[in-house]
């Protein structure tokens, strides 16, 4: 059984494990929505802006 002092350290990990997109440069990308993008770089996609 998990006591509710592992619920912190959980949540933790799973921040760092949910990031499918790590560095995927969405630089450019068409046919999505602003909240698409968004959602992509929240999930770790890139956007370099310096172009």
């Amino acid at each position: 059984m998990r006591s509710p002092l592992d619920a912190p350290r959980d949540r933790v990990a799973s921040r760092n494990e949910n990031r499918p997109y790590e560095n995927m440069n969405i630089t450019g990308v068409k046919g999505l929505t602003d909240a698409e993008i968004a959602t992509l770089k929240a999930l770790g996609a890139v956007e370099d802006i310096s172009l």
